[in-house]
């Protein structure tokens, strides 16, 4: 409910939120998806910190697919959790031909 929420926020053309902080939150693939829309219709935000070691692979891999689109604003992403090495791998293809991201920070225990 409360990530739907956010997607529909971030959905509305008055929203010049700059910086989003999505910490210690279970994101399924439903939720995963509204965020995404939600940010994908949204170019004002430029840093996004997100958090959590309950994100599964298939959210991972969603995520990722919206960071290599043209629909991807963010310029400074900060990652920590359980990303697995190949969800850094694909992070690595996204981040190759992103043309907005100017930084990114990652902390995960699972990288091999």
């Amino acid at each position: 409910e409360g990530k739907e929420a956010l997607g529909t926020l971030l959905k509305n053309s008055d929203c010049r939120i700059h910086t989003l902080g999505v910490i210690h939150n279970s994101l399924s693939i439903e939720s995963m998806g509204s965020l995404i829309c939600g940010l994908a219709m949204n170019n004002s935000i430029k840093t996004l910190d997100l958090w959590s070691d309950h994100i599964t692979a298939t959210s991972w891999q969603l995520f990722i697919i919206f960071l290599s689109s043209r629909r991807c604003s963010i310029k400074n992403i900060t990652i920590l959790g359980d990303l697995g090495d190949k969800s850094a791998a694909s992070l690595g293809d996204a981040l190759a031909v992103n043309q907005n991201m100017k930084s990114i920070s990652i902390g995960s225990d699972n990288f091999t």
